[in-house]
């Protein structure tokens, strides 16, 4: 499969390209691991933030039935209006992301997680019971960090970027009260 950056195509398999990825990064600091990493590690780190952005659950729909990626979406209200105007408590059309472009914040989140895939490959393996070293219930709770534990591919920058387009925000699920 060959490296395909089309906003909205059947195969595409990145947000961005390498070369739009690249101008984001110049002006990043601590970008090293993305200056020393040849083109095809660039453009692998890409695929695999974008195949790992894919796996969340996004408001909105699909704009096409034949994209392959999750994005461009369509009606997703932009986080951060420059005016909200309310009628009857729904945004008006003009505060929705464009449904034939990647938001901002999808790329931004996109550009970091791609930088840390290529400052620590062990990113992508599963973390979640690494983190512990010791649990324990019996009087209340009792718990020690792993100190060797992996470190987590959605950090609190990423996720700051794209919990505002989650479906469940913030990683967690709405409970709902039963009558």
């Amino acid at each position: 499969m060959s490296f395909d950056y089309s906003i909205g195509g059947v195969n595409s398999n990145s947000y961005v390209s390498s070369v739009t990825a690249d101008e984001w990064m110049a002006l990043r600091l601590n970008n090293t691991a993305w200056v020393d990493a040849n083109e095809s590690k660039r453009m692998s780190a890409l695929v695999t933030g974008t195949s790992q952005l894919d796996r969340l659950q996004y408001i909105g729909e699909p704009t096409t039935k034949t994209q392959r990626l999750s994005w461009p979406r369509q009606f997703v209200p932009v986080p951060d209006p420059s005016g909200i105007y309310w009628g009857q408590e729904l945004r008006l059309r003009e505060h929705y992301e464009a449904d034939n472009a990647i938001p901002e914040r999808i790329l931004e989140a996109l550009y970091e997680i791609s930088l840390l895939l290529l400052t620590d490959d062990s990113l992508i393996e599963d973390p979640s019971l690494r983190q512990f070293e010791e649990l324990e219930v019996p009087g209340v709770v009792k718990l020690k960090i792993n100190s060797n534990a992996l470190p987590r591919l959605f950090n609190k920058n990423v996720r700051t970027l794209i919990d505002p387009y989650l479906k469940a925000q913030g990683f967690s699920v709405p409970v709902l009260r039963a009558n």
